[in-house]
C-alpha cells in the first residue's frame, strides 16, 4: 500500500516525494538492478532518477527507493524491534 508522506511513525519514506510504504507491508528490501525496471514501471508507473533499492510489499508491488539499502533495512529492523515489545 502506497501512502502519502507524513509524520506517521509506521511508514517508511522511500526517498521520493509522496512515496511511503507502511512498515507492516514490507516483505523485503533488495538492491536495485535494471532487471527490476519493468516491475517498477508496472507498480509505480515511472522510473525515477537515482533508484538505489527496491522495496517489495506484501501485495506484490516493487517500489523504487532512493535511500540506500542498508539505511532502509536498519529502519525496518528498528520498527520491528519497537513493535515487538
Amino acid at each position: 500500500m502506497i501512502t502519502p508522506r507524513n509524520n506517521d511513525i509506521d511508514a517508511m519514506w522511500l526517498g521520493y516525494s509522496g512515496l511511503n510504504v507502511d512498515y507492516a507491508n514490507v516483505m523485503a528490501i533488495v538492491q536495485y538492478e535494471t532487471a527490476w525496471d519493468r516491475r517498477i514501471l508496472q507498480c509505480y508507473g515511472s522510473l525515477p532518477v537515482g533508484i538505489s533499492s527496491v522495496v517489495l510489499t506484501e501485495d506484490g508491488q516493487a517500489l523504487p527507493a532512493r535511500r540506500p539499502l542498508e539505511d532502509l533495512r536498519r529502519q525496518l529492523h528498528s520498527w520491528q524491534t519497537r513493535t515487538a515489545s
